[in-house]
């Protein structure tokens, strides 16, 4: 796969943007002890050289608090699960706004709850 400069810029500046929003964020909620996630969508997708060989679509960005081992790796997990589903992915590609993402990962961790895939609450 051929990737242009504009493609690498256009990498390169949203990953600045990412830590830098990572750093206040990880500041803000390591302070307030509670973990943030942050999504970005890329409709045509990002080469992370994924196993399956596909563009990432669909970017998360997990922050924890430091002294919370087991919490980023459970947020990566349910997000893992909801993502295995196509239909999902296409629902989060065209939310047209945060509240209707919000709604989006709502209804989804609710169907996977009822289907005995656990939920997002993490005590």
């Amino acid at each position: 796969m051929h990737v242009s400069s504009n493609e690498i810029l256009t990498l390169l500046l949203s990953i600045s943007i990412m830590l830098i929003v990572a750093k206040f964020f990880s500041e803000l909620f390591i302070r307030f002890k509670m973990p943030a996630v942050i999504c970005a969508t890329h409709p045509q997708g990002l080469d992370f050289d994924a196993p399956d060989g596909k563009p990432a679509k669909v970017i998360f960005m997990v922050i924890t608090p430091q002294y919370d081992n087991d919490v980023q790796i459970f947020i990566i997990s349910k997000l893992a699960q909801l993502c295995s589903n196509p239909n999902v992915v296409l629902q989060i590609l065209n939310a047209k706004n945060n509240n209707e993402f919000i709604a989006i990962l709502k209804t989804t961790s609710h169907i996977m709850a009822m289907e005995g895939y656990g939920t997002f609450t993490h005590n």
